[in-house]
């Protein structure tokens, strides 16, 4: 059983007024996800994050993160905070979850590779490398906020920015 102290230092990276929000947030996430298969917690947590996305950002930072064009100070400020409210709540689900990190999927990979938690990324990433790339990305073009998600913590262009708008725009254009 996890340590109740390791989900509040999990919130404790979020700023004093966002912390009982997502405290509850991953509460209320980690009931509806205890039961479920990963394909299922996938989609749940894909529009969680897809809702957080339209209600902490406006359409035209969406916009310029989709696009790859650069932000203003503020907004890249208020993209950062949006990147760090979701993976902390996703650390906070996990956590209350209280399961080994064991990877059986592309959404369960998607899902342990944004926890804040070394072990549990660790386990995606392993996963990743053990040649299961192409299966991430197939299930990252059904996610659209996952997909945005990814694109927020890739500030500059990479392999993975790229792979993530195009995810993005697959999974938005039904493609």
């Amino acid at each position: 059983m996890v340590e109740h102290g390791a989900i509040e230092r999990a919130l404790a990276a979020l700023p004093p007024a966002e912390q009982l929000g997502a405290g509850r947030d991953a509460a209320e996430l980690a009931r509806r996800l205890e039961f479920l298969p990963w394909a299922d917690r996938a989609a749940a947590l894909d529009d969680y994050y897809w809702r957080q996305a339209n209600a902490r950002l406006t359409h035209e930072l969406i916009t310029v993160v989709v696009n790859r064009c650069g932000c203003d100070l503020a907004a890249a400020r208020r993209l950062e905070g949006f990147v760090r409210y979701c993976r902390t709540v996703t650390t906070a689900v996990l956590l209350r979850l209280d399961e080994e990190p064991r990877v059986t999927g592309g959404g369960a990979a998607l899902t342990w590779r944004l926890s804040q938690v070394e072990t549990q990324q660790a386990a995606a990433e392993a996963w990743l490398d053990a040649g299961h790339q192409h299966e991430a990305a197939l299930e990252l073009k059904s996610r659209p906020g996952y997909a945005f998600l990814l694109l927020g913590m890739c500030p500059s262009d990479s392999a993975e920015s790229f792979t993530a708008r195009d995810a993005f725009f697959a999974a938005v254009l039904g493609a």
